[in-house]
């Protein structure tokens, strides 16, 4: 995989070119268009390999942010991330998602069912497609942005990103989410798509801060807020 040397901007809405102009080849958002269900399938692949990479001795959470945030508890570096943008992003969240604050809680609650999560895994947290090089096969050959996003964690959650964070991308088409959902559950049983829609919750709230700087990536997090059952 290769790192990019600087972070980019949280939203997972830029970066579609201009950005890797120093790479050779497209992106994958270049290829939605020709051959699409072929370059999905190996984004999705991709997103899977990054969490075959095993750091047992680290603590869960942040590794290359300037003051990384960790804890020994997955399950708890999930909830503290996300109240960390929670205290800035709540103004808004109480306008825009009803009961706000019970959701929150509801989800608080629901990452107890990670108790017990041992699985200590590099997750970039924020793969879309923005951050992936495809060449003329329409294979994804590098990575880019590894940054403050990137976690020791559930490798889990960078698969629930794939799926999630191509619905902001420039070309996404409805009918790209039941392919992909379809893959994680052909490959990791019907199990997985309790866990995307939990992760898609926590991205949505680890985002939610955007309001001002991408309203479209905002918007993008009330739609999920609002959906979620929990």
């Amino acid at each position: 995989f290769q790192a990019e040397d600087g972070i980019r901007d949280r939203s997972p809405s830029r970066g579609l070119g201009d950005v890797y102009k120093r790479q050779e080849g497209a992106g994958v958002a270049g290829a939605l268009g020709v051959e699409r269900e072929r370059a999905l399938a190996s984004y999705l692949h991709t997103a899977a390999q990054i969490g075959t990479i095993s750091l047992p001795h680290l603590p869960f959470g942040e590794i290359l942010a300037s003051a990384p945030l960790t804890h020994d508890s997955w399950p708890q570096f999930v909830w503290n991330c996300a109240q960390r943008t929670f205290r800035h992003s709540r103004p808004h969240l109480l306008r825009d998602v009803p009961h706000i604050d019970a959701l929150v809680a509801r989800f608080r609650v629901a990452l107890g069912t990670l108790d017990g999560f041992a699985g200590k895994r590099l997750v970039h947290g924020d793969f879309f497609p923005g951050n992936c090089f495809i060449d003329d096969a329409l294979e994804v050959y590098g990575v880019g942005d590894f940054g403050y996003t990137t976690v020791v964690g559930d490798a889990r959650l960078d698969l629930a990103g794939a799926v999630a964070y191509l619905e902001v991308v420039d070309g996404y088409r409805p009918e790209d989410t039941p392919f992909l959902m379809g893959l994680l559950v052909e490959q990791h049983g019907p199990a997985i798509t309790r866990w995307v829609a939990l992760y898609r919750i926590y991205c949505a709230l680890y985002f939610s801060d955007c309001i001002e700087a991408d309203p479209r990536t905002y918007a993008w997090c009330v739609r999920n807020l609002r959906a979620w059952r929990g």
